[in-house]
């Protein structure tokens, strides 16, 4: 199926030329989303037509047809909106969703032994059950290499330069962008336990010279953003008696009140924010609620940020 407006041999060209499928999957994408009539998108169509075949020769037409997608892929308001370049395409692509609405991202942050991981579990249940086809994320991931590294690490098997330890988090975000883009992409929520909030809570708290709020958050700028990020608070004093603190390197009363410290920093007037000492079943239902608004909201089009663009 071709879009109204869309000349057919634009069409034909980006079958025969590999290299204008992300380009033209933009346009698609946009001018369906948008029910835009492509002025002057014909036009170029005969103007790649009649060029030769070498992609030498159709430098030119490239770049007018670039510079037509980035306007329908922003709604004619700008390509800052999504940060087009070839850097950020499969950020700008995921903007725009497929045709049946994409998959949410929603994120549980807070300081350790809040009950993250619990709330986790419970919310992908909870979306399974109600049709929403949802799947549980942790960062770090430990089960990459560089993820195995950063395990012996919190598991203080190994010491590391504090400015090290913070870039491979951040590269063990950075590992799983593309696959997090693809699955968004196909319709899947993930619901995330924890992210670079995180990464720069934690390692900003270790105040060393150099390591402030702004640099952690710099290695992270660019990674997608949360649709929903549910912040679950609760005073360190009460963390101290949740089973099992104390097992991991991070795990001291003082740096973990250094952490909040850092969240409050970090938090934005966006962010759900959920008293953790109420019950499981209580904080349950709230995060359940606000997952399913996230959803509906992605299904209907709502693009997908990157991370500290505000």
């Amino acid at each position: 199926m071709i879009e109204k407006g869309i000349d057919k041999r634009v069409v034909h060209k980006a079958k025969l030329f590999p290299w204008l499928k992300g380009e033209f999957k933009i346009l698609r994408h946009a001018a369906h989303r948008h029910r835009l009539v492509v002025a002057g998108v014909s036009g170029l169509g005969r103007g790649l037509c009649g060029a030769s075949a070498d992609r030498k020769h159709h430098f030119f037409f490239f770049r007018r047809f670039s510079r037509a997608q980035t306007k329908l892929a922003t709604g004619f308001s700008g390509a800052r909106t999504l940060g087009i370049n070839r850097g950020q395409r499969g950020v700008a692509e995921m903007s725009q969703g497929a045709m049946g609405g994409r998959g949410a991202f929603i994120l549980f942050e807070g300081a350790d032994r809040c009950g993250k991981s619990t709330q986790c579990k419970l919310l992908v249940d909870g979306l399974n059950s109600r049709g929403v086809e949802a799947e549980l994320w942790r960062y770090p991931d430990r089960t990459t290499a560089i993820g195995k590294m950063i395990d012996g690490y919190l598991q203080s098997q190994t010491d590391m330069d504090d400015a090290c330890v913070h870039l491979l988090f951040s590269a063990n975000r950075w590992e799983k962008r593309k696959l997090m883009l693809e699955k968004l992409a196909s319709g899947v929520t993930l619901v995330i336990d924890r992210y670079g909030h995180s990464g720069t809570a934690f390692t900003a708290a270790k105040k060393q010279p150099g390591l402030d709020l702004e640099w952690c958050k710099s290695t992270d700028a660019g990674l997608p953003a949360p649709d929903a990020l549910i912040y679950l608070e609760m005073p360190v004093e009460e963390t101290l008696k949740r089973d099992g603190f104390g097992g991991e390197r991070y795990e001291k009363t003082e740096f973990q009140r250094e952490v909040v410290k850092n969240y409050e920093l970090l938090r934005r007037d966006a962010w759900k924010c959920l008293d953790a000492s109420r019950t499981i079943e209580d904080l349950h239902a709230d995060a359940l609620k606000i997952a399913m608004g996230a959803v509906e909201e992605c299904r209907t089009g709502k693009p997908l940020g990157t991370l500290w663009e505000d």
